[in-house]
């Protein structure tokens, strides 16, 4: 039910949507059972397959995860379940439930909170009336957003690996190409910043697809570097036999151009055609060859 809201509700008012799950210490894949597990892959999966841009945080606070995601990714709408009563113990100790903490620190926000357990929620006809106005300069995502993200890729900026690769190595090598191609930016301006979000949140996707990325100091215009693993990278399980990462670096004073670059980037990921003919390719032109016939025809 989240998730269909959360997808009509994109689509009423014409923006990007992301589906974010944060893994506190006590959800490791290690410690919930595979029940949960098997449920957990699914509810992601058809968040993708309904349009979202999906990550997954590693944290204790929830709350702050969400909070600190809405600034980065201009988000003005937080869908969320309605939470299950806590025990007046835990109320006299000062607790509150996520959707109560969000109400409490959430500022320029709408928070919708739905009754799961009820029918499937109705999209209000109000829903456009109540965006916050801070977000009606942004840009229609429907609209061609530039930069495109198949004008900034060339095949100086492709690398393939035949064989298996681990998930440091390729960001250690796509780090490399991108520092190579943006004005003058360093190995270590672009390699740290994207290990430690990495660390923070897993953008390796089970759908063959990994959307690394940074917004850096100093970048005045965004760079792409484009890694094909056609054996998959090692650990991540996919839907592909192969894996596409798309490192993304975009200047910090313009967060817009990282959310439509992203937006771009998730469009290949649900376009399967396109990832078959990807792996299929002999060499870096033809992988830019069919991403760019894809983009063309999308905003023909």
């Amino acid at each position: 039910m989240l998730l269909r809201y959360g997808s009509r509700l994109a689509g009423r008012l014409n923006r990007n949507w992301y589906a974010v799950y944060v893994q506190t210490p006590h959800e490791e894949p290690t410690i919930i059972d595979t029940q949960t597990q098997t449920m957990l892959s699914s509810t992601l999966t058809l968040a993708k397959e309904l349009g979202a841009i999906v990550f997954t945080y590693k944290g204790e606070d929830i709350v702050g995860t969400i909070l600190s995601f809405a600034r980065e990714y201009r988000v003005g709408h937080i869908v969320l379940g309605k939470p299950t009563t806590l025990p007046l113990w835990k109320r006299l100790l000062g607790q509150r439930s996520v959707a109560e903490r969000l109400l409490l620190e959430s500022k320029g926000l709408t928070i919708v909170v739905l009754d799961t357990w009820r029918e499937e929620a109705v999209l209000p006809a109000r829903a456009v009336e109540e965006t916050p106005r801070e977000l009606e300069s942004l840009a229609p995502v429907s609209e061609p957003a530039l930069p495109r993200l198949r004008d900034l890729l060339s095949t100086d900026g492709v690398l393939i690996w035949e064989d298996p690769v681990n998930k440091e190595q390729a960001l250690h090598e796509l780090s490399a190409v991108a520092a190579r191609r943006g004005d003058g930016l360093t190995f270590e301006a672009v390699f740290e910043p994207v290990l430690k979000r990495e660390t923070e949140v897993s953008t390796f996707l089970g759908d063959g697809i990994a959307l690394p990325h940074a917004r850096i100091k100093g970048l005045t215009v965004p760079v792409v570097a484009l890694g094909v693993a056609r054996q998959g990278v090692e650990g991540v399980q996919t839907s592909h036999r192969g894996h596409l990462i798309l490192l993304i670096l975009s200047p910090v004073d313009d967060p817009n151009v990282q959310v439509q670059l992203l937006a771009q980037a998730s469009q290949i990921a649900r376009n399967h055609p396109l990832m078959r003919t990807i792996f299929d390719a002999r060499d870096a032109e033809d992988i830019l060859e069919a991403i760019r016939a894809s983009s063309n025809q999308r905003y023909e």
